[in-house]
């Protein structure tokens, strides 16, 4: 019996390590999403229904209850900010109000945003990407720092040395510095792109994904329920909706925002991905100037008005051959025929 017990502690302990959650932060105006509604996404779904949100075609082959896209209207940008976890701990966001998902994460795969990666490259030549789980050179990022001691050197001139008087956290230790670094490091890219706005606000979407770890590695030196994770937790709590309401304005209401609470990390990560197609931005590549089989044209702003011109000018035409061709069908040649009248008239003269 005890070890029935046991068994049945371990197996609920295994099923509580494996749910992740994908939380809705914020959506624009033509994405519909219904709160409070009990669904699953498997951790490689997230990709596929974040491409859908986006208006690409994807591979998500079941319907979510309670989302609806407007096609016409789709984001300008999607950030996902995943931030892993202690198991036994969970972050809350205030200002939520919007679906969250509970995702099946069973092996710790790590997050990837690589089918909306594919389907904007697929689409657009000079979107932005950013992924911290792999590398990647960037001109318009180059002068962000990549290592402890060049974050360090920033983080001494920067408007967020307020978060180094925490009591609980030495700044001299890289455990504990790792959180304001990854803090830094997400208003530097909001400082990239405020000051090149003209990528911002070009019509080719743009997508983010930055990983946290800080809270996983300050629960493994420290443990899950001491002061350090506490406050990093509620350090995040607080700067994360911050950060997504900056990047919403600057892309001015257009913007898809999700925060996705993983578990321990599971995986080794790589330096932060800073990746521009752009050809302004980013080096020469030497097949840049290659013929790429495959992609299409970039869609442009006025393709919308021209497919309501044809649609519209369809619907009028329809309209109009059913509004003539119904007196025809029901006409009395003998009284409301013109011909007929004509015809018969000019008969009795001769």
């Amino acid at each position: 019996m005890r070890f029935a017990i046991q068994l049945v502690m371990v197996a609920l302990c295994l099923l509580t390590s494996y749910g992740d959650e994908l939380v809705m932060m914020q959506v624009p105006q033509g994405i519909k999403l219904a709160p409070a509604l009990e669904q699953r996404l498997d951790n490689n779904e997230v990709s596929s229904f974040l491409t859908y949100l986006m208006g690409f075609s994807s591979t998500l082959h079941r319907q979510l209850k309670g989302v609806s896209v407007d096609m016409f209207h789709p984001p300008q940008a999607n950030l996902l900010v995943n931030v892993h976890l202690p198991t036994d701990r969970k972050m809350k966001f205030a200002d939520n109000n919007l679906a969250s998902y509970e995702v099946d994460n069973k092996f710790g795969e790590a997050t990837s945003l690589g089918e909306t990666n594919e389907a904007i490259h697929k689409n657009y030549d000079d979107s932005v990407v950013l992924d911290s789980q792999d590398l990647s050179r960037s001109k318009i990022f180059a002068s962000l720092p990549t290592n402890m001691a060049d974050m360090r050197r920033r983080f001494e001139d920067s408007d967020l040395k307020f978060l180094m008087d925490s009591e609980h956290l030495n700044k001299e230790i890289d455990t504990d510095f790792l959180l304001f670094s990854e803090v830094q490091f997400m208003w530097d890219v909001l400082e990239k792109l405020t000051s090149n706005k003209d990528l911002v606000e070009d019509s080719s979407p743009d997508n983010y994904l930055i990983s946290l770890t800080s809270v996983d590695r300050l629960a493994d030196e420290y443990g899950s329920n001491s002061p350090q994770v506490d406050f990093a937790i509620k350090t995040l709590e607080s700067i994360i909706p911050e950060y997504i309401n900056s990047m919403q304005e600057l892309y001015k209401g257009k913007l898809l925002a999700e925060v996705k609470l993983s578990g321990p990390v599971q995986h080794e990560f790589h330096n932060v991905l800073l990746e521009r197609s752009r050809r302004d931005v980013t080096e020469e590549s030497p097949v840049a100037n290659a013929t790429i089989k495959g992609r299409v044209t970039a869609n442009k702003p006025e393709q919308i008005v021209i497919m309501n011109i044809a649609i519209w000018i369809t619907v009028v035409m329809v309209l109009a051959t059913i509004g003539t061709a119904y007196p025809i069908w029901f006409m009395d040649p003998g009284r409301d025929s013109v011909i007929y009248r004509m015809t018969t008239h000019r008969m009795k003269i001769d």
